[in-house]
């Protein structure tokens, strides 16, 4: 869970992505930053499951690449 709503987060910035109903996703020290096509994003992430209360905490980073063409001459 932790994974897939990092990478939605720097993939679909207009979207929010739909965490799982049994499951409170928080996220803490999130940090991004962009040169060009190129991002990173790292933080925290808390799951909380709403039925048992157990919670844990993982930290993340995603790192996009975005190719670029170039047109030869």
């Amino acid at each position: 869970m932790v994974a897939n709503q990092a990478i939605c987060a720097i993939l679909e910035r207009e979207q929010n992505s739909l965490s799982p109903a049994a499951f409170a996703l928080t996220r803490t020290d999130y940090e991004e930053d962009t040169y060009g096509a190129t991002a990173l994003s790292v933080g925290r992430m808390t799951v909380a499951s709403r039925l048992t209360q157990e919670a844990n905490e993982y930290a993340f980073a995603v790192l996009k690449f975005t190719a670029t063409t170039s047109t030869a001459s």
